[in-house]
């Protein structure tokens, strides 16, 4: 984890995201958003999911984060098709891993440690060192 003076607000924001993807994913009929796609709303939402915690984790860190996010879109796929009114798509699951995917390789680029960043920006904006 990078040396972050609000880890907490860094952290519990990511687990906010994550119980909001987990509801979105098992209510009846999810609110979709308006002239997007299904697998691209899916592969967006892993996507925001895999570079928010590859801010606030070292790249060394950074599959084990994706292999985590692959795991919770599995187990909610196998979850909706519990139910009587969702069900479970190969497709929605292999479009979160493709958001996973593409977001780690954009950490790796350059984004990695963004929250870091952004706490000495924010830092210098109030006047701080």
């Amino acid at each position: 984890m990078y040396p972050l003076r609000w880890r907490l607000f860094w952290t519990g924001a990511g687990w906010l995201m994550i119980a909001g993807t987990v509801v979105l994913s098992l209510v009846p009929a999810p609110p979709g958003p308006p002239g997007l796609s299904d697998k691209v709303a899916h592969a967006l939402v892993y996507a925001v999911l895999a570079l928010w915690f590859c801010g606030i984790y070292h790249q060394a860190r950074h599959w084990r984060i994706g292999l985590r996010l692959v795991g919770l879109g599995l187990a909610l796929e196998f979850l909706q098709g519990l139910g009587q009114t969702r069900y479970p798509e190969m497709a929605d699951a292999l479009a979160n891993t493709a958001g996973i995917v593409v977001a780690i390789m954009i950490a790796r680029a350059g984004l990695s440690g963004w929250c870091e960043r952004a706490e000495t920006l924010l830092s210098v904006l109030r006047g701080g060192h």
